[in-house]
């Protein structure tokens, strides 16, 4: 039985993943540089405060994951970590950001938990769903 590798990932959905981050940043910068009342316009669903963080932040993580998956030869742990680090330092730059956003209360520890922890939940899922579609399927002989 020979393990066979997947398939190598196109250089543009490698390159539309980088995008994805890019377009991903720039709105929750645009995001958090907006007033509570633009934000209120804004959105029509209303959740709770920090389930919009975790969420918001979980996608920017999976998609970071997945990004650093399709171009990093690195194990899933250290795809896992350095996405997981990289979006809560990112959630944390962003929360010292709001600090100078007119009507905002930025600098909340609790948010930047959110975000972390909706990184952590968005790398490890993603990793977790592409190593179990990505692996090979290899098929037993069939019976005489």
């Amino acid at each position: 039985m020979t393990f066979i590798p997947p398939l190598p990932v196109p250089r543009w959905l490698r390159n539309l993943a980088w995008i994805g981050i890019v377009v991903w940043a720039g709105a929750i910068t645009i995001l958090s540089s907006m007033r509570p009342d633009q934000l209120e316009d804004l959105t029509t669903l209303k959740f709770w405060d920090k389930a919009e963080h975790f969420l918001a932040f979980a996608a920017g993580a999976a998609n970071l994951a997945l990004a650093l998956r399709w171009s990093r030869p690195w194990p899933a742990a250290r795809i896992a970590l350095v996405s997981i680090l990289a979006i809560a330092c990112f959630a944390a730059v962003d929360e010292i950001h709001q600090l100078f956003t007119p009507g905002r209360s930025g600098g909340d520890v609790f948010d930047w938990i959110a975000d972390t922890l909706g990184a952590a939940a968005g790398a490890w899922l993603t990793l977790l769903l592409y190593a179990r579609t990505s692996r090979p399927r290899l098929f037993a002989p069939a019976r005489d």
